[in-house]
């Protein structure tokens, strides 16, 4: 699997088995890049934002290069960054995403 596919699934999952951990905590997606106008490239780059007790921000830096990255905002402030290629697979990538997602909520 290239970066590319790595990074789609990333996302993917992300988008369901995240999804309904913020759902689970009572918060709410009020931003999904995938919604907004795609002639647009500033809505190229991924990035849900879920609104609770806070504001949790999942995002890319840029959707050509650096797609491996994905940063995690809290409030406006930068609390971590997932590189995907810092682990052996995507499962231990997102499993560390998850549990640092759970310790904020």
């Amino acid at each position: 699997m290239n970066l590319l596919q790595k990074t789609v699934v990333f996302r993917n999952l992300i988008d369901t088995e995240l999804e309904q951990i913020f759902v689970d905590h009572k918060y709410k997606l009020i931003f999904n890049n995938k919604l907004e106008n795609q002639d647009d490239s500033d809505n190229w780059v991924f990035k849900r934002i879920y609104k609770g007790k806070s504001v949790i921000e999942i995002s890319s830096e840029d959707w050509r290069d650096y797609i491996e990255y994905f940063d995690v905002l809290v409030n406006d402030k930068k609390v971590f960054c997932v590189n995907i290629l810092d682990f052996q697979n995507l499962e231990e990538a997102f499993e560390f995403l998850k549990t640092r997602i759970l310790q904020i909520i």
